[in-house]
């Protein structure tokens, strides 16, 4: 047999037949392989485990609450006119509020949610002068007593206004500038007992902070007053003594005067008034 014969058949042998199998890869090389794949499938998971729950979970978040306490826009009503002076700040003022030496204090009862209709304490008044129709001891509950006027300086006053979330209806007051007031005025005086009860529903925010006078006639007489600290949106009771507010420590009354603090409060809202009367203690 030639060399070309013999190269032949040896090719031919070398061949893979149909019955033989090829040679497995190398072990380190299918471990690589495997340790890859499962890389690939834990990456995969990954993946779909944060970005896929975002888009099929809602967004639970509760929208935000309107504040319950937010009074509706007040009705437009007639400007009064502003007090000709107006009271200066004070460097400190909740120092300057409270301190007034010889004038009676405030004697604030429990706040309440809300005042009780009527004024069941209140007496007849009595007539001084011989008035033939003397002002009701019970000066404001829901509406202005027979004999009474309602007027403020440097304020808005509207005499009968509800009270936000409430269907209470009260004097409400909304101060404009600084040396606000507002006063109830009778058409004559009357010999009343011996206390004055009001409730005040203190303005939003900071309260308020007023001081109140009383006078024997129609001209006020603020030469002894007495502090209202009233907290924000809340009813608070306060009772004065008639005589420790006149200035001869009698009974006879014609108006009342409330007057703004206001280096105590940097901003005064507006704020409520009701069952004004006067009462046996």
């Amino acid at each position: 047999m030639d060399s070309t014969t013999r190269i032949a058949s040896t090719a031919v042998t070398d061949r893979p037949g149909p019955g033989r199998r090829r040679a497995n890869p190398a072990p380190g090389t299918a471990a690589r392989l495997r340790r890859w794949r499962n890389v690939c499938l834990a990456t995969a998971i990954g993946l779909i485990t944060v970005a896929v729950p975002p888009l099929l979970i809602p967004d639970r978040d509760p929208a935000p609450v309107k504040d319950a306490q937010q009074d509706a826009q007040p009705q437009p009503g007639p400007s009064q006119e502003p007090s000709s002076t107006a009271a200066s700040p004070a460097s400190s003022p909740a120092a300057s509020a409270a301190s007034s030496a010889g004038r009676p204090s405030a004697s604030a009862g429990a706040t309440v949610s809300r005042p009780p209709s009527g004024a069941a304490g209140a007496a007849p008044c009595a007539t001084s002068g011989g008035a033939a129709s003397p002002p009701a001891c019970t000066v404001y509950t829901n509406t202005l007593g027979p004999g009474w006027q309602a007027a403020g300086a440097g304020a808005n006053v509207f005499p009968a206004e509800r009270v936000p979330g409430s269907d209470v209806v009260a004097i409400r007051v909304e101060p404009k500038q600084d040396g606000a007031s507002v006063w109830l005025s009778a058409g004559t005086a009357a010999t009343v007992p011996g206390t004055l009860r009001l409730r005040v529903y203190g303005g939003r925010v900071n309260g308020t902070v007023a001081r109140v006078s009383l006078s024997s006639t129609a001209t006020a007489d603020r030469s002894r007053t007495a502090l209202i600290n009233a907290p924000a949106d809340v009813w608070t009771e306060f009772e004065f003594p008639v005589a420790s507010l006149l200035p001869d420590g009698g009974r006879t009354v014609q108006r009342i005067d409330f007057m703004i603090v206001d280096e105590a409060v940097p901003a005064s809202y507006r704020f409520f008034i009701d069952d004004i009367a006067f009462v046996q203690r």
